[in-house]
């Protein structure tokens, strides 16, 4: 398979100042044994923050009520591509890393979820070449792009398991996206727009669905 990154990956460091939180501390007689018991979590998100098929994260509690998070996404599959009667294999690559910092209102193990993150993402498609006949052609895409991102979700922690539900409004920024083969010839003619061909930025959402444990 094509792999698309040849440059070392984007760091991401989100820094975010709490202000002063008031904590209440149980005692002994109050603990609940249905609370979650550790401050590390790791799980596996559907969609969500990753804007990709599925995720591996690691959080972190910070304080009772912040979160931080970072995640690890990679998803790729090939297909046939044919024209008329003659086809190849395409081959598609999505990879990205998401980090995030969340807060999360209400005490118990129903809670409400709110959060601010980066997410880098970058993808590409190669394929061909494609006998059309007259010529041979090569078609081809890579893009790499930084969403702002954000988390509006419903979070229970059951002793040592972790379920959330949500949603995840982010808004993406192009810093590159490169056209290849015959779709970069038809860009130098004028015939396409890569703006309008691949068009990721700006304001968009995605679901979520995660599950993990905590330790």
């Amino acid at each position: 398979m094509i792999h698309l990154y040849k440059t070392p990956v984007l760091c991401l460091v989100l820094l975010i100042a709490a202000g002063s939180l008031q904590a209440r501390q149980p005692d002994d007689s109050e603990s609940n044994p249905l609370e979650r018991s550790g401050r590390n979590a790791v799980y596996v998100e559907m969609l969500g923050n990753a804007i990709n098929l599925l995720s591996i994260n690691y959080e972190r509690s910070l304080q009772d009520n912040l979160h931080a998070r970072i995640g690890f996404s990679y998803f790729g599959f090939s297909d046939e591509l044919r024209y008329e009667d003659r086809g190849d294999d395409l081959f598609v690559d999505v990879f990205s890393i998401p980090a995030s910092v969340s807060y999360t209102l209400f005490e118990g193990v129903r809670q409400l979820e709110l959060g601010l993150g980066l997410t880098y993402v970058g993808f590409s498609f190669n394929g061909g070449p494609y006998d059309l006949g007259y010529e041979d052609v090569e078609l081809g895409n890579r893009y790499r792009g930084l969403a702002l991102t954000s988390i509006i979700s419903y979070r229970v922690s059951v002793s040592d398991y972790l379920f959330r539900i949500g949603l995840y409004p982010y808004y993406m920024i192009t810093i590159d996206s490169e056209l290849t083969g015959f779709f970069h010839e038809l860009d130098d003619r004028g015939a396409i727009n890569l703006n309008d061909f691949l068009d990721l930025r700006g304001f968009q959402w995605m679901p979520g669905l995660s599950f993990g444990r905590s330790f």
